[in-house]
This record gives C-alpha cells, structure tokens and sequence, in this order.
C-alpha cells in the first residue's frame, strides 16, 4: 500500500497536494544566481523559471547536475515538501515541482509553454528565441537550467519577515514587506 503526503497550500484554502512520497528541496541551497525568464501560466496552471546556475565558473552547474542525478524518479506535478523554496537569492517562489527525468535531461516538451534560449535575444532578455520542441539541447545544459512552478493559491510566509502572493501560479507574484510598530501592534486578548 502506498502512503501519501497531502500539504496545505496556505493558512485559509481547501486545495491540496498530495504526494505519493516526499521530496525535499535541499536546506540553504539556492540553485540560480540570477532568474532571466518567468513564463506565463500553461494551460494546466503551470510556469517555468529559468535562471544561470550560482557560480558562473560552472561549479554552479556541477552542484545542480548532482543535486538533480540524486532525485528519485517522478512523473506528472509533484511538488517539493519544502516550501517556499528560494530559487535565487531573495526569490521565493510557492509550489515548485520536481523536475522529471526527461526535464533534467532538458525536455521540456511537455510544458505548454516556451522555452526560452538565453543565449538569444537582448542583454536583458528581451526578444529571446524558444528552443525548438521545448527541448534544450545536451551541448547547451550548462550554465542555467529551468523548474516548473504549479499553481499556487494563497500567500506563502517566507522566513524574512516578507509574504509571496502567487495566484495562477505567478501570474501575479508580490512581495509585502511586514512592518510591525509598537503604535500598530494589536492589543493583547
């Protein structure tokens, strides 16, 4: 019999995800040095963030690559149990998922979105070019890397004090930052 692991999305929402085992983003490990395309939603929801890999000497590749070889194998949208996760420094994002075997090896043919060629298009990613059939090709997975993000519904703390909104998995993604003064504070009950 297999045991499932069902999460609460946020502090007041009736949707789920359930997980038939759990998978946890490494503590204190931030992937990307810098995110240079968020997708809009697919239409299952869905939206991927790809970004340079930490360390542009390509130990950040390395790290990555031996991060994703160690992952069970998952199909479909399985989320982290960790959540949020930060996936460059001071970017949380709700809900990641974890990447497919044929998305580790750079297929992500089956997003219903664009895969975005940074190597095309301005310096700050503008009128980038999509890879052909969402696929990266093996000579260029080196040096960024792409996750899917699932829909999200409900504000997510992140441990510095700042709140994530994702609704339809980032369409909107804000960041509030929670200021408490004495004169504000609530009374005690």
């Amino acid at each position: 019999m297999r045991k499932f692991l069902c999460v609460a999305l946020g502090v007041v929402t009736s949707a789920f995800v359930c997980k038939a085992e759990s998978i946890s983003f490494p503590q204190g490990y931030v992937p990307f040095s810098s995110i240079f395309y968020e997708s809009q939603p697919d239409q299952n929801g869905n939206m991927l963030v790809e970004g340079w890999t930490a360390n542009g000497n390509g130990l950040g590749w390395v790290q990555l690559y031996n991060y994703l070889s160690s992952l069970p194998a998952v199909s479909g949208d399985q989320a982290y149990a960790n959540q949020p996760i930060e996936l460059a420094p001071g970017m949380f994002f709700s809900n990641v998922l974890v990447p497919t075997v044929a998305e580790r090896a750079g297929d992500f043919q089956d997003f219903g979105g664009p895969v975005m060629d940074p190597m095309t298009g301005g310096p700050n990613g503008q009128d980038m070019v999509a890879f052909p059939g969402n696929q990266i090709p093996p000579s260029r997975l080196f040096g960024f890397f792409a996750f899917r993000v699932g829909a999200a519904v409900s504000p997510v703390p992140e441990p510095n004090g700042f709140f994530l909104l994702a609704l339809g998995a980032g369409a909107l993604s804000l960041k509030i930052k929670r200021t408490l003064r004495a004169s504000s504070a609530l009374p005690p009950k």
